[in-house]
């Protein structure tokens, strides 16, 4: 028995957080298990909060977020935003980032890397992984 199409997709809709593939620098320590979004289900013409939880291992100031998404496992867009905050050594850092999603969004299974950077320096990267 198949789950019924709107149990599916609800199911299909939740985000996965996970560190992103290959070498990165983990000045920014991301935890997988207490990053999320908000609200939990991301759907097409809403906006959604992705929040990154996690530890500086050092003093920085954060001044730029690299998005990559991917779609269907080809790169779909990217885009940059200016950050302007100071983080001690050991603290405690959440980063937010709010983000339309429009109604034209093809369906399909999307990867969406975050990239935290300091003058061009990359400090910890996380990949969400969802479907719409």
């Amino acid at each position: 028995m198949s789950a019924n199409p709107r149990a599916r997709r609800y199911l299909e809709s939740n985000v996965e957080f996970m560190h992103c593939p290959g070498p990165h620098s983990e000045i920014y320590d991301i935890d997988d298990d207490y990053s999320h979004v908000d609200p939990e289900r991301i759907t097409k013409n809403h906006d959604i909060t992705l929040i990154l939880e996690g530890v500086m291992n050092e003093d920085v100031h954060v001044d730029q977020l690299h998005v990559d998404v991917y779609w269907n496992g080809n790169i779909f867009h990217s885009e940059d935003h200016k950050l302007d905050e100071s983080i001690e050594e050991q603290e405690p850092y959440e980063l937010t980032f709010n983000w339309f999603v429009p109604g034209f969004a093809p369906s399909g299974a999307y990867l969406v890397d975050l990239f935290v950077r300091a003058q061009g320096q990359e400090l910890g990267c996380e990949r969400a992984s969802f479907s719409l």
